[in-house]
């Protein structure tokens, strides 16, 4: 978790903010927006401002947007409308997100500090669930739903990180008031549904903000796999021999593994395909690292420090490697294999988050056993579960940046 904090005077229930609740919608907009042009120096979106609106009026509050839609920075906006110490509580479900979220802040000079339960109580003004869609997905680990479902297995890091993530509601509840905010960019109907139960809410307290769920930034690239999942060789036609490429030349890119063990098999095949055999055991090597969820600290904090200075072109990654961070430099994004739909869109968003274009390209196994593998396998209407959403990924004629942002109405 993260913990943001303003100086001054002795700390008072930050719950109302004096002077602007009692505002009409249009006024409250225009003082939201001129603050926070003061702030940042740049205007903030619409949304962001409904967003922040909200808050002001201690409503639940949930954003959804797509990747790359600004959402980690609606709270910052609301903590600057306080002239008094107030704390923002963020909750983040995987280390590697909330080590990102910390390092930023501290290049931005932030402090953070520990309270007592009752001062913390009186000075805390927000709690920020990011990737609230987990709260969903581990909601399923945690009453064993998920042992149902192919799609877990396929994504091995996606369901160990915090099962309590799906069983917050009760802990939040116990914090007087404070208004929640609840950022996703994949999260569909049936999955606001859950999270709105799982935290004890009722549909009416929780105030939708729906942005742009497509990346149009982004281009996919769906590729019929002629090669075993497991072998990973289709990765031979993506790189060149290093007399070719240099590594200083590379785009640089993530490349998504379902499994741990895969994430090896894929440093494998990359240095064969550039002659540089046997180059997946140095931690060190110039070109491609890996990073998953039993990674050593001091090696996933390496990784990402040489990936951001350029040291390092190409990291092979679980989804531990994902979640919200904001992975400026990365131009493309190789998912290997079928997966969930949701999952492979925040993998994919890594990509093009300098506002410069991305792509994605989608590796999927032509057949999967006991799946789902042609179009007159599915049905029109009804419920669709995750394994059959995920077999539709895999063979849909419909445009892929299209089919998934169907996935998430």
């Amino acid at each position: 978790m993260t913990l943001l904090e303003m100086e001054p005077d002795k700390p008072k229930a930050p719950k109302r903010l004096e002077g602007l609740v009692d505002m009409d919608k249009t006024a409250l907009m225009e003082h939201i927006t001129t603050r926070l042009v003061e702030l940042y120096k740049d205007h903030p979106k619409d949304l962001q401002v409904e967003a922040v609106l909200s808050l002001v009026r201690g409503g639940h509050t949930f954003i959804h947007a797509g990747t790359g839609f600004g959402k980690t920075r609606i709270s910052e906006m609301y903590f600057g409308l306080f002239d008094r110490k107030v704390v923002v509580l963020v909750l983040v479900p995987l280390d590697s997100l909330g080590d990102d979220q910390v390092r930023e802040k501290k290049s931005s000079k932030g402090n953070s500090a520990l309270f007592t339960f009752d001062e913390f109580q009186a000075i805390l003004a927000l709690i920020v669930v990011d990737e609230a869609h987990m709260v969903y997905l581990w909601g399923l680990v945690a009453s064993k739903q998920s042992k149902n479902l192919i799609i877990f297995a396929q994504l091995e890091d996606q369901a160990i990180f915090r099962p309590a993530y799906g069983h917050i509601g009760t802990r939040l509840m116990a914090t007087n008031n404070v208004p929640l905010l609840l950022l996703s960019a994949t999260c569909r109907p049936e999955a606001v549904a859950a999270i709105t139960t799982s935290l004890m809410l009722q549909p009416s307290e929780l105030a939708m903000v729906d942005g742009e769920l497509t990346r149009p930034d982004i281009r996919f690239i769906r590729v019929k796999m002629e090669s075993t999942l497991s072998s990973c060789d289709d990765l031979l036609r993506i790189f060149a021999p290093h007399t070719t490429t240099a590594a200083s030349e590379a785009v640089p890119m993530i490349i998504y593994s379902g499994t741990r063990n895969r994430t090896f098999q894929v440093m494998k095949v990359v240095n064969e395909a550039r002659d540089t055999k046997k180059h997946e055991y140095d931690t060190k090597d110039p070109f491609i690292r890996r990073y998953h969820a039993v990674t050593g600290d001091e090696d996933k904090e390496t990784t990402i420090t040489d990936f951001g200075a350029d040291k390092v072109p190409v990291i092979s990654a679980t989804m531990a490697l994902g979640l919200g961070q904001n992975l400026k430099r990365v131009r493309c994004v190789i998912h290997m294999g079928r997966g969930d739909p949701a999952a492979i869109v925040q993998m994919v968003g890594r990509c093009g988050r300098d506002g410069n274009t991305g792509l994605g390209i989608l590796f999927m196994e032509p057949t999967r056993k006991n799946g789902k593998n042609q179009l007159s396998d599915f049905t029109t209407g009804g419920y669709q579960d995750d394994d059959t959403r995920m077999d539709a990924l895999a063979v849909t004629t419909c445009c892929l940046r299209v089919a998934l942002a169907l996935d998430n109405k």
